[in-house]
């Protein structure tokens, strides 16, 4: 269980790391109320894993590690809608969907 909990962690930090680079990335321009929403439901998501870490209740765990990945999910998916954004955002946006969907399927 220690090993999939830690998984999970590096897994969660990995999408942090790529939707931090996105805002990077997008917060000079304006960017299209979905992606801005989705990055705000992420971060939140994310807060409540962490405190969700900080207990011993593994299905309270899963919950939040499953919607740090729908999130994550979520930005993903919007990204390519979003025409004006250039190649390098358009390619984190699709390597975020991809680590996303591998998370929420381990989370699952």
């Amino acid at each position: 269980m220690e090993n999939l909990l830690l998984e999970w962690h590096e897994a969660s930090i990995n999408i942090n790391d790529l939707v931090r680079r996105l805002k990077g990335y997008l917060a000079d321009i304006p960017v299209p109320k979905s992606i801005r929403d989705g990055i705000a439901s992420f971060d939140r998501s994310l807060e409540s894993y962490d405190k969700a870490t900080e207990s011993d209740d593994v299905e309270k765990i899963a919950q939040a590690a499953k919607m740090v990945a729908v999130y994550g999910q979520s930005i993903g998916q919007a990204i390519p809608k979003f025409k004006s954004a250039e190649d390098k955002v358009k390619n984190l946006g699709v390597e975020l969907l991809e680590f996303s969907n591998k998370f929420r399927s381990l989370v699952e």
